[in-house]
């Protein structure tokens, strides 16, 4: 099994900007869940979740970053937050020596990076709640916390740092 890094944070926290930027700085495959749903379902995850319900798309969300991760090749995954809901695989792709980066934004800025119809139908108060949970359990995993308030740029640096091991585990 091929070494991965594991990109998660909330929507609009840069999974699919950073995870491209860095599977190129290191010459790794990029997959991204938001892709693989589309491409399995021929449905995007808003529409997953308004169909099928949002426990639907969590299970194949989780479906997917398990696939991935028990793929050959080294790659860099970009996977849906909700995979923070289980410290249980959480804790496994550490335990398997793949890298865990949880992106952290501010629950305002989030909105801010989202056009309208992206945007999930929480209120700032439940997706702050749910943000702090999902760091919790990411930090108790193992993972990197890497703030991407400051832009694309910064985060990637900083996560290349980490990976050289340059830099502690927490960037914020």
């Amino acid at each position: 099994m091929g070494y991965h890094v594991v990109i998660t944070g909330p929507m609009g926290s840069g999974k699919t900007a950073v995870g491209t930027r860095l599977a190129q700085a290191r010459g790794m495959r990029f997959c991204d869940s938001d892709d693989a749903l589309l491409a399995a379902t021929g449905r995007n995850a808003r529409e997953i979740a308004a169909v099928d319900g949002v426990l639907h798309l969590h299970q194949l969300e989780h479906r997917f970053i398990v696939g991935s991760i028990g793929a050959g090749d080294a790659r860099v995954i970009a996977a849906a937050a909700s995979i923070a809901d289980d410290p249980s695989l959480l804790r496994g792709i550490v335990a398997d020596g793949h890298t865990l980066i949880m992106l952290d934004v501010a629950v305002p800025e989030q909105g801010l990076r989202l056009p309208a119809d992206h945007r999930r139908p929480v209120s700032d108060e439940e997706a702050r709640r749910l943000h702090r949970a999902r760091l919790r359990n990411a930090e108790e995993a193992g993972a990197s916390i890497v703030y991407a308030g400051d832009g694309i740029e910064d985060a990637l640096s900083a996560i290349l740092a980490q990976l050289d091991g340059s830099t502690p585990r927490s960037s914020n």
